[in-house]
């Protein structure tokens, strides 16, 4: 089975979820973020085609290739049916070995899977090896219908993303992002009723001038007649308020084709082009002022939930030269302790054409400690890593990319100062919550499940059934809206605060990236980045917004250390107390 979902881009700064080769993905509620995990340059094309729709498994996309790609993803988004549920995915590209990708649940560290949600997954692998010139097929199996099985594994959309040179063809430009949000309002996220309205992902300046940009997204978990939306720097894209409207290429007024629980759109963002290029997704939108996002009734403001997990930013620029692009991003220094190896790292992206080879130089203080040579990878991102025997004191850590060709060669480089002494000591410290405004109640929301089961018990009076099998299914629909209405009631009115949560480092040395995670009443409410780490005696305040009822909670912070970094004392990274919410 296989759409019309075949058309060619132009990438220039994209995120799509299928190769992050900096970071493991993992499972978290709330969402991933979208990032970049390919980008370059090509004379060609870049083709997206896929099947999209929530179907069984197997799901088979056959599609045609001028000539074997540069570069390519096959993805797949797959429903469990809970965040509880485990199983696998395969992913079998013209008869390869099939490889089996474990979608783990809540416990999910697979570096191909973004899991968030109650359940659903996003999976993307590199493929071009494994295609071809003329027809390639992929086939998307999961675990559903295995003995023991409880992962629904039905799947949301499969497809690929390739990047195929042609000589004939103008200069594409691409980078694909990916992740998996969770946009969601209250009553979909526990007993905290948390709500998480909109998720950006910024492509940054394109530099060039350019002849067109395409824009292309896929939505999973999608529900027709709930309105959502897509801004690209400020611009509402599409015509109407329901892009995830289950009907994929038809927000520019088209008829579409129909696609359950699932959207896949494409837009002309050419004239929208400047600054940072902020992608933005709106779960919905408070038209009446109310405080809150309503999903049922009439006139409903948005969706319950949706998951945007790919963004694809296509440029064709005026310029018809083509060279390699290199810059550099995150260098990180962790392990910097007296007497010990540090280890240290940065990311090199390449939005330009792949060079024949990088060289990467080390220096610290300005004397050199380390060079590499490196094959450039073929999603245009990559790691650089190098050792250094650390050094009491302070000290610049420099790192330099040079390749042939580049075109811009001022931001191969960059420098951070790092303090190295006794181990570093971060501390957590909590004030009490203030009160910064009302809230209004919490919106369950079980009017679609109950309205659908009165429905079938007003079918079955309709259909000749007995009256009995009629209220049966009343029953049945009044239980569930108690059951789903209950929590919010028990919740009683939420209301804003914000925690001030103090992070200290006391140690001599500064500490590697970590994060900071507020857990109220056992269920984890935010997540603190100090992506940056924190320099030796440095001190960082943050008033985090969070809501809750009125009442007492116990609030647990904890500083999650990564492994393999040190810490003098781990007894002060957590603090836990009850908290009177006032």
């Amino acid at each position: 089975m296989c759409y019309a979902g075949c058309r060619p881009f132009i990438f220039f700064m994209v995120f799509c979820a299928v190769m992050v080769p900096t970071a493991a993905a993992h499972y978290d509620f709330e969402g991933i973020p979208l990032d970049s995990v390919a980008e370059g340059e090509i004379y060609g094309d870049v083709f997206m085609y896929g099947s999209y729709g929530l179907a069984n498994p197997p799901v088979t996309v056959t599609f045609p290739l001028n000539s074997s790609p540069s570069y390519a993803r096959a993805f797949c988004g797959v429903w469990g049916g809970n965040e509880m549920y485990t199983g696998w995915a395969e992913i079998s590209v013209n008869g390869h070995t099939p490889q089996r990708i474990l979608l783990g649940g809540k416990g999910d560290s697979g570096e191909e899977v973004y899991a968030s949600g109650h359940g659903v997954y996003w999976v993307a692998v590199e493929v071009a090896d494994l295609l071809v010139a003329g027809e390639n097929t992929i086939t998307i199996t999961t675990s559903r219908g295995e003995e023991g099985n409880r992962l629904d594994g039905r799947v949301y959309a499969a497809g690929v993303v390739a990047a195929v040179e042609d000589r004939t063809r103008p200069l594409t430009r691409y980078v694909i992002a990916e992740g998996n949000e969770n946009l969601h309002g209250e009553g979909w996220a526990g007993t905290l009723q948390t709500r998480k309205d909109s998720a950006s992902v910024a492509f940054g300046s394109v530099g060039d001038r350019i002849d067109s940009a395409l824009l292309t997204l896929l939505l999973l978990a999608t529900q027709s007649g709930q309105p959502d939306y897509v801004v690209f720097n400020g611009h509402d894209l599409g015509v109407g308020d329901d892009i995830g409207d289950e009907r994929s290429f038809n927000a520019d007024g088209g008829a579409g084709t129909p696609t359950r629980y699932t959207d896949a759109e494409t837009f002309d963002v050419t004239s929208y082009l400047g600054g940072d290029n902020l992608l933005t997704f709106e779960r919905g939108r408070d038209t009446d002022g109310d405080g809150s996002i309503s999903t049922t009734g009439s006139d409903p403001e948005g969706e319950d939930y949706i998951h945007p997990v790919c963004a694809v930013l296509v440029l064709r620029p005026q310029s018809s030269v083509a060279a390699p692009d290199i810059s550099l991003q995150d260098l990180t220094v962790s392990g910097a302790y007296a007497g010990e190896t540090a280890r240290l790292s940065v990311r090199i992206d390449n939005r330009g054409t792949r060079p024949s080879a990088m060289t990467v130089t080390w220096t610290v203080d300005g004397t050199p400690v380390a060079t590499d040579r490196l094959a450039p990878a073929g999603s245009g991102m990559q790691t650089a890593t190098a050792e250094w025997p650390a050094v009491e004191g302070a000290h610049e850590i420099g790192v330099r990319v040079d390749a042939p060709g580049d075109r811009n060669a001022g931001d191969n480089a960059l420098s951070r100062t790092v303090t190295v002494g006794s181990l570093p000591d971060i501390v957590v410290s909590v004030g009490a919550p203030v009160r910064s405004g009302d809230t209004p109640a919490p919106t369950a929301s079980p009017l679609p499940l109950t309205a659908a089961l009165v429905a079938m018990g007003i079918g079955a009076l309709a259909a000749g059934r007995s009256r009995r099998s009629a209220a049966a299914f009343i029953m049945v629909a009044l239980v569930l809206a108690a059951c789903a209405i209950a929590p919010a009631c028990a919740a009683g009115s939420l209301a804003d605060y914000t925690l001030p949560v103090t992070v200290s480092n006391t140690g001599g040395s500064d500490a590697a990236p970590f994060s900071v995670s507020v857990f109220i009443d056992g269920e984890k409410a935010t997540v603190i980045p100090f992506d940056g780490g924190l320099g030796a005696g440095a001190v960082k305040r943050h008033d985090v917004p969070i809501q809750a009822a009125e009442g007492t909670h116990t609030l647990r912070v904890v500083a999650l250390v990564p492994q393999g970094e040190k810490d003098q004392n781990p007894a002060d990274n957590i603090r836990e107390g009850e908290y009177a919410f006032l």
